[in-house]
């Protein structure tokens, strides 16, 4: 290209016809233009491929989420021995909140006998709470103490400076869930 230049420059300078410098100089404008646009079309090309596979990657990672999310409640409905019916695992739902609520021995003791409903988990903890003469409320649990962390990756741990509120006292455990 630069030889071309310099014989077009020469051709000029020699008094030969204005015209073949004025052509060869247009041709290596074209040149230049197509190389030019040829680079930018390419990399425009990279650049759309680069994006559609970050999409594809994306959209992968979360079909991938939604999958292992189904799984696990699948297996966490498994492990419960439930049906899949909106009523039992609503009930389900229910008790392992109540459960997650309630003071830890009292809770451990609801975990060991595997109640099957709602109700029975009340009469349960009615029954626990009347032997030893205590109310529900008596010692507030702190869900998230010391090192203990949550136990859905969705679910962030309270700040320090925020304060846990403190519910009703309640006398009878029925009562909530009838």
């Amino acid at each position: 290209m630069e030889k071309i230049v310099k014989q077009a420059d020469l051709l000029v300078y020699r008094g030969e016809k204005r015209e073949e410098y004025l052509k060869q100089e247009f041709k290596l404008l074209a040149e230049r233009q197509e190389r030019k646009e040829e680079a930018e079309r390419q990399a425009r090309e990279k650049k759309e491929e680069a994006e559609r596979q970050a999409r594809e990657k994306k959209e992968e990672a979360e079909r991938r989420e939604r999958k292992e999310e189904a799984d696990r409640k699948e297996r966490w409905i498994e492990l419960f021995k439930t049906d899949k019916s909106y009523e039992k695992l609503k009930d389900l739902i229910v008790q392992e909140q109540f459960i997650d609520a309630c003071p830890e021995d009292l809770a451990t003791s609801l975990r060991e006998k595997d109640l099957p409903t709602p109700e029975r988990v009340a009469k349960e903890a009615d029954l626990f709470l009347k032997t030893r003469n205590r109310k529900l409320c008596d010692q507030p649990r702190k869900v998230f103490q010391g090192n203990a962390r949550p136990r859905m990756d969705s679910v962030r741990p309270l700040e320090p400076e925020k304060k846990f509120n403190e519910g009703h006292k309640c006398e009878n455990i029925q009562s909530l869930v009838t």
